[in-house]
């Protein structure tokens, strides 16, 4: 997904017209390891962002999230 066409869903989504969804605020994620406290409750959650390489055009991002349950 390309860069210009993530800032449009992010606006589109904090400008429309749900309350909750315009509280929201774009988090940068870096590569390896973010610590973010995502849904508000205090604790901060982890977002693993990584980019998988296969050696053709179709390179992909991905992003796992873990929560404390305790």
């Amino acid at each position: 997904m390309s860069r210009i066409f993530q800032i449009i869903i992010a606006t589109a989504i904090l400008t429309s017209t749900t309350p909750a969804f315009a509280q929201m605020q774009i988090v940068p994620l870096n590569y390896g390891t973010n610590a973010h406290d995502l849904d508000g409750d205090g604790k901060t959650e982890q977002v693993i962002k990584s980019w998988r390489e296969n050696y053709n055009a179709h390179g992909y991002h991905g992003y796992l999230f873990l929560e404390d349950r305790e």
